[in-house]
C-alpha cells in the first residue's frame, strides 16, 4: 500500500504557532507523555532518495530528502499541547551547506512538511550531534503507519550514525538560537558584498519630463 500522509491544511495556524513559540520560553515545554525516551528511529526508503547502509552508518543517496520515522504514541491527530520532543541526529559534518530537518505537520498549502532547523555545513569532517526541537503543535499523525515522520535533506550525501527521539533539556533553546545565528552568518558571508564593477556599469535612472523633478515617483 502506498504510504499517504494527509491532514487538514490550516495556513493561519502556522502564524499562530510561530507567535506562541516566540512568546513562550523553552522551559514551558515538557517531555511527551505515554512514550519511553529515547526512542530509536527507523530510516525509511521511500521516494527517489535512499539510505545506503555503510556498516555502522547510513548515507543519504539519490535526489530528494531522506525519511526518518517513529511510531506515534498519542491518540488523535496530535499529542497534547505543551509537549516537545527533540530529534537527535549524529551526523558527519562534511557538508558545504547546512542540512535541513522538517516534520510532517499537516499545516502547509503545498507541502505538509514544516521546517524545524538547519544544522551542519562547516565542512570540518567531524562527527556532531544535532538536536532539532519539535513541539506537539507541529506533530501530525502520518498514515497509514501511524507514525511521526521527519525528513532531512542536504545538497550532498548526509551520513548519519544514529537518530533518536529524546526529551528536551536545559540549554536547548540557547543552543538552537546560537546554531541558527551561526549558519545564517556562514551562508550570508560573501553574498551581501557588491562587486565594485556594478557601480561602473550600473545606469543612472532617466525619468522623462515632470517625473524627473518629483521627490517621490
Amino acid at each position: 500500500m502506498k504510504k499517504i500522509c494527509t491532514g487538514p491544511v490550516l495556513p493561519a495556524a502556522v502564524l499562530i504557532f510561530l507567535l506562541s513559540v516566540q512568546s513562550a520560553p523553552a522551559f514551558s515545554f515538557k517531555a511527551p507523555s505515554g512514550v519511553k525516551l529515547p526512542l530509536a528511529a527507523s530510516l525509511v526508503d521511500e521516494g527517489p532518495a535512499r539510505w545506503e547502509r555503510l556498516g555502522d552508518t547510513s548515507r543519504l543517496t539519490g535526489r530528494g530528502p531522506g525519511l526518518v520515522e517513529f511510531p506515534a504514541w498519542w491518540s488523535g491527530n496530535r499529542p497534547p499541547r505543551g509537549e516537545m520532543a527533540m530529534l537527535e541526529i549524529e551526523y558527519l559534518d562534511n557538508l558545504a551547506h547546512p542540512a535541513v530537518a522538517e516534520v510532517y505537520s499537516g499545516m502547509a498549502t503545498r507541502d505538509d512538511f514544516f521546517e524545524l532547523h538547519r544544522f551542519g555545513g562547516t565542512g570540518d569532517n567531524t562527527w556532531k550531534t544535532a538536536r532539532v526541537p519539535c513541539p506537539a503543535d507541529l506533530m501530525f499523525l502520518c498514515l497509514p503507519n501511524r507514525s511521526l515522520r521527519f525528513r532531512v535533506s542536504s545538497e550532498s550525501g548526509l551520513e548519519v550514525r544514529a537518530a533518536r527521539l529524546t526529551a528536551p533539556a536545559p540549554g536547548d533553546e540557547e543552543r538552537y538560537n546560537r546554531e541558527t545565528r551561526d549558519w545564517v552568518r556562514r551562508e550570508q558571508t560573501g553574498r551581501a558584498r557588491i562587486d565594485s564593477v556594478y557601480y561602473t556599469r550600473a545606469q543612472a535612472p532617466v525619468l522623462p519630463g515632470e517625473w524627473a523633478s518629483r521627490a517621490l515617483v
